[in-house]
């Protein structure tokens, strides 16, 4: 699902891409074809991916022509969060299976290690397709702000992608999403962007 030329054709990586537009480096749990990753280092960010699989970056090399800028590492990515030897303005975890956010990531206390990677204003971002228990969100958000952590869910209301994105900082203020001028954007990301809609988690 992207372009001739790497760029996503999901609505949720180009909303991903907005909701991390203020970071200057970033870390990506999950490469998949690597588009976000290709995005982000086009707009001058500094791009870490961490994959387990070993096909995945040659995957996304040849055929979802990933920037050469992009760093890949292919590791244990919970391996990588127990090194805990960097440190990023943003962390995007895109580990998914097909059946959502795998589990090691779902849990607080896997949150509660990446949030110590970001820096003091940065932010995490998760991607939530699939089913979850009923109230995760806000169970999380409520612990999350006792770190001093604010979590916001930006929901699609319309459009065929069931993808959900939960950004997480320590910002006092409600997290809000602006998808400016969409008209440059893939036909097929513009709905999404459209209808997507913020909502406070930790109430």
């Amino acid at each position: 699902m992207a372009a001739e030329d790497g760029v996503s054709l999901f609505g949720y990586v180009h909303a991903a891409k907005l909701l991390l537009s203020a970071a200057r480096d970033v870390l990506i749990i999950g490469g998949a074809g690597g588009s976000l990753a290709t995005m982000l280092a086009r707009r001058g960010k500094s791009v870490t991916v961490v994959d387990i699989d070993p096909v995945a970056a040659q995957f996304a090399r040849d055929y979802f022509r990933l920037d050469s800028t992009v760093e890949w590492i292919t590791a244990d990515a919970l391996d990588f969060i127990e090194a805990g030897q960097r440190r990023f303005d943003a962390v995007f975890v895109d580990a998914c299976d097909e059946s959502g956010l795998v589990a090691p990531f779902t849990e607080y206390a896997t949150l509660r290690r990446v949030w110590k990677m970001v820096r003091k204003d940065g932010a995490i971002l998760l991607n939530l397709v699939g089913d979850r228990p009923a109230g995760w969100e806000k169970a999380v958000g409520r612990r999350l702000a006792k770190l001093g952590a604010r979590a916001t869910l930006f929901r699609p209301e319309d459009g065929w992608e069931g993808n959900e994105l939960m950004l997480i900082s320590n910002s006092d203020q409600a997290h809000s999403f602006d998808a400016g001028d969409v008209s440059e954007r893939p036909a097929e990301v513009r709905t999404y962007l459209l209808s997507l809609k913020a909502a406070d988690v930790r109430v």
